[in-house]
This record gives structure tokens, C-alpha cells and sequence, in this order.
């Protein structure tokens, strides 16, 4: 029609469809997930954990969890992993309190929109009892508003059903993983690496490896090994000492300390190899433990775990095959063990050390990966709207 501004379609080599307002139901939704806090710089394990997430899933590891609830455009899940990040670094226990508040509320107000807090038990408490009574405050208003427990293995499982009072229902086990793709054993070449660090073929070297809280057991070590007159045994030390053991060490005979070497710091990846190389076997005599990340390391290096009968280290380590465990409960049990090392035979240590690598093999993280895929297909089937009211004030710290 002449004068028309409405264009002929059939003069129009490339027609415009008018967009179609419905949502096209094979586009792809990927899913927002918080990861708190972020401890890949110190640790693997969440690098390896999240390595094999589906694409579907966006985790975004942080340590700054207000700016990542403010900012997450589609709430989905808020994955707590070490709970003592969220207050420890605060100047004294009342700070601690308030900044442990504001988190709860945070999380409240995460709920309301729909979101879902999974917590990841690592430990049965933080390990330097900072704060302690804001951590058990924590807990106790974390607990109702949790989906999902996540612990490394049964008898962690337990200890949340037993500990928080939950059903077995609301707890699933997401396995450690090994480090064997992070740490290689180093090849030929040992017996002179040892020589030149110091070590007679007939020394038996022990490892006393990471962070050095007071739950190690770094201290009851140094008092059994100071029992033990056998020049062939020496203890390496590597790590930060976050319970400084100087005086324990200036206290100990001279003869005892000439066989102790200290490594103090944190060890960078790149020399872990090396200390593990060294050792014959590998100390984690701890005080109190839930699940031993040095443990699963000592495994994934080819070496022996020296260890207490605690049920968290029952569930990786099997006496006399990858590892000498000693009963917790008695005063010489630690002493004990180290002499059963001594009289290990060289053949019989080393059959242990290969079977050490292989339960560490068992461990793959492709099914840990699998596993927590499932969980967070799960939580996206129960995602729900955001509430109507806010609920902010029903979940606050005692």
C-alpha cells in the first residue's frame, strides 16, 4: 500500500522473527554455589575436590562471605567447610561473638531467598580451641538451618548424629581424596639423597609433617622418642609451629636433639616431595582427630602412618600393613610403636610402604566428585522459593 510504513517481508532478505517470551527449556542453568572459606593457597584438598565438578555448577571459593551473599544472583547453596574462619581472626571473644552473629543472620537471610547451607565436618572442634565458646555458640544456631551434614567417612558420621543430635538422613559421606596427583614419590636417587642430607643407610627416619597445632602431638613425640636410646632413630620436624616446641626441644638430652632436625615454616609445594622422600615412615600421633588430611598425604607419598587407634584413623589405616597404630589410652603406647618401627625388618618396611600407596589409590577423587555432584543435583531439586517473611532473629547464638 503506497505510502505504508510497514516493510514488505518478502522484500526482506533476512526476516525478523519476533522473540519467543517463554524460556527455551534445553538452555542450560547453571547453578551459583558459595565455597567458604577459600584454603586452596595452604591445602589441596578443595582444589581437587571442586576439579571435578559438572559444568552445571558454578563454585566460586571465597573468604569473604558477606560480599558473596550480597553479590550471588541466584542463591542456590552456601558450602561451609571450616566453620573457625568464620570468627577466628576477630581481636577478642566479644568481637568473635558479633562477627559469628552476623553470620548466622547472613545465612538466615540466604534461606529466605531460597538458598541451602550444606556443612562439611572436617574436624570434631578447631584444632587451636580459639574461641572455643563462639564455636560452640556457632554451632548449636547452625544446626537447625542446615540441609546437609557432609563428613569423609562413617565414623565422622556418627560423630554428627551423636554430636548435633540429627537423623542419619540429614548426614552424607563425600570421601577424602588422595594426593597423589598433587605429590609424586620421587624416583631413583634416594639412598643418595639421604646420604646427603645427613642419614646413615641404617637410620630410621620419622616425619613429623604441617601445620603444628597442640592437638599434633608433637610434644608427647619429642618425650617418646627421648625414652628411646637407639642412635638410629631421628625425628625431622616440618612446618608451622603453631604451638611453638623450642623449650620442649631445649629441654631433651643432648644426644636426643642431635637426632631431630626442625624444619620450621610453612613447607612450599615444591619441597614435599623432597621431606617425604627422606622419611622411612610418617608421625601423626594426635591428641584427638576426626579425619587426618597429613594422614591421607603420608599415604599418597608411599609411606607407613605411625598413629594412635583413634576410629577417624582406623577408617584409612590397618596395623602392620600401611601403618603401626599404638592404643590411645596408654601412656606408652606412643613409645611402643616407635620401637616396633626400629625392629621393622628393610623387606618388611618396605611391603609397607608399597601397600601404603595403594590404599592411598583407593581413594579417587573422580568418585568423591561424583558423589558431591549428586548432593548438589539434589539440592537444586529441593531448591524453593523465597519465603515470604524473613526468619531473621529465630536462629541467634546463645
Amino acid at each position: 500500500m503506497s505510502g505504508s510504513n510497514i516493510p514488505d517481508p518478502s522484500l526482506d532478505p533476512q526476516p525478523h522473527p519476533r522473540p519467543d517470551p517463554r524460556p527455551d527449556p534445553g538452555a542450560t542453568r547453571h547453578r551459583h554455589i558459595i565455597v567458604y572459606p577459600d584454603y586452596r593457597t595452604a591445602n589441596p584438598y578443595q582444589r581437587l575436590l571442586y576439579r571435578g565438578i559438572d559444568p552445571l555448577f558454578l563454585p566460586e571459593l571465597t573468604n569473604d562471605w558477606q560480599q558473596s551473599l550480597h553479590r550471588a544472583s541466584e542463591p542456590f547453596v552456601f558450602h561451609l567447610h571450616w566453620e573457625d574462619a568464620i570468627y577466628r581472626m576477630q581481636p577478642d571473644p566479644g568481637a568473635a561473638h558479633i562477627q559469628a552473629q552476623r553470620f548466622v543472620d547472613a545465612i538466615s537471610r540466604f534461606k529466605d531467598r531460597g538458598g541451602q547451607l550444606l556443612w562439611t565436618i572436617h574436624n570434631q572442634r578447631p584444632h587451636d580451641g580459639r574461641y572455643i565458646e563462639v564455636y560452640e555458640a556457632l554451632s548449636r544456631a547452625l544446626e537447625p538451618m542446615v540441609e546437609l551434614f557432609l563428613t569423609h567417612h562413617p565414623t565422622a558420621s556418627a560423630f554428627v548424629e551423636q554430636t548435633y543430635g540429627v537423623p542419619p538422613s540429614k548426614i552424607a559421606v563425600v570421601p577424602h581424596g588422595n594426593f597423589a596427583d598433587e605429590y609424586s614419590p620421587l624416583c631413583s636417587g634416594r639412598s643418595q639423597r639421604r646420604h646427603d642430607a645427613g642419614y646413615r643407610a641404617e637410620d630410621r627416619l620419622l616425619l613429623l609433617f604441617g601445620r603444628l597445632d597442640s592437638y599434633k602431638g608433637a610434644r608427647e613425640l619429642l618425650q617418646a622418642v627421648a625414652t628411646i636410646d637407639d642412635p638410629r632413630l631421628h625425628l625431622l620436624i616440618a612446618g608451622k609451629q603453631v604451638d611453638n616446641l623450642s623449650t620442649a626441644l631445649a629441654a631433651l638430652p643432648e644426644p636426643i636433639r642431635e637426632r631431630i632436625a626442625v624444619r620450621d615454616g610453612f613447607v612450599p609445594n615444591d619441597q614435599v616431595a623432597e621431606l617425604f622422600d627422606l622419611a622411612d615412615v610418617v608421625a601423626t600421633p594426635y591428641r584427638a582427630i576426626l579425619t587426618s588430611g597429613t594422614a591421607m598425604l603420608a599415604l599418597s607419598m608411599r609411606r607407613p602412618v605411625l598413629a594412635p587407634d583413634l576410629p577417624g584413623i582406623k577408617e584409612w589405616i590397618t596395623d602392620g600393613k600401611d601403618g603401626l597404630l599404638y592404643p590411645s589410652d596408654r601412656d606408652e603406647g606412643l613409645g611402643e610403636a616407635l620401637r616396633r618401627f626400629l625392629n621393622l625388618e628393610a623387606s618388611q618396611l618396605e611391603w609397607m610402604q608399597d601397600q601404603a600407596r595403594t590404599s592411598a589409590l583407593r581413594h579417587q577423587w573422580a568418585s568423591v566428585s561424583n558423589l558431591l555432584n549428586g548432593i548438589y543435583a539434589g539440592c537444586a531439586l529441593r531448591q524453593k522459593p523465597p519465603r515470604l517473611a524473613s526468619s531473621i532473629g529465630w536462629h541467634t547464638l546463645d
